[in-house]
């Protein structure tokens, strides 16, 4: 060491003081838990301490700033007469049996294939499902390149045809197939 350089002073810790041992039976933390265990006992006997029963067996609460003060409710309820049974009349619907592929879909209905070629996939997805009145329903789409390119973000990709054509009327349990490019690229 050089004489212009500064001493800094070096800090060590007494690990072998009991000041800074821990005892096997006193583990970390012992002490938040003994303060709120005591909270929560005193936080119980003042509350209990504030309800009073009477004979009759209903409870009163008690007033910490005035304890001879004691005050009676009493709720009266009626109840209102109930009014007549209405009875309205149905036309019974006519039984369809649903379709294998449908699961619990009406398999009877039918809607118009919508249009969604230049569409964005997700727009078209949200069209059929407006379109056949169900928020589940399910289609598919495939790379129109060949390629087998999965459609994991489906604004990505943009309608090149669909099968079946726009406009068929189709049954809920229809395949819906969209053939589909990347957004930029052109139909093949």
């Amino acid at each position: 060491m050089t004489d212009h350089e500064p001493t800094r002073p070096v800090y060590t810790a007494d690990l072998t003081s009991p000041a800074n041992a821990t005892t096997p039976h006193q583990p970390r933390g012992w002490r938040r838990a003994w303060v709120v265990g005591t909270f929560t006992v005193l936080l119980g006997l003042s509350i209990g301490a504030c309800v009073e029963t009477s004979e009759d067996g209903t409870e009163a609460v008690s007033s910490a700033t005035s304890p001879t003060a004691t005050a009676t409710a009493t709720v009266t309820e009626t109840a209102p007469a109930p009014s007549p049974p209405t009875v309205t009349e149905t036309a019974p619907k006519p039984e369809t049996k649903p379709d294998a592929n449908s699961g619990n879909r009406s398999a009877g209905r039918t809607f118009e294939l919508p249009d969604a070629t230049g569409q964005n996939l997700q727009i078209a997805q949200d069209n059929i499902q407006e379109a056949s009145g169900d928020p589940l329903f399910v289609s598919f789409s495939e790379d129109a390149t060949g390629a087998s390119r999965m459609q994991i973000l489906d604004s990505g990709w943009v309608v090149s045809s669909q099968k079946p054509a726009a406009g068929a009327i189709v049954r809920m349990s229809a395949v819906v197939t969209y053939f589909v490019v990347r957004a930029g690229e052109g139909c093949p």
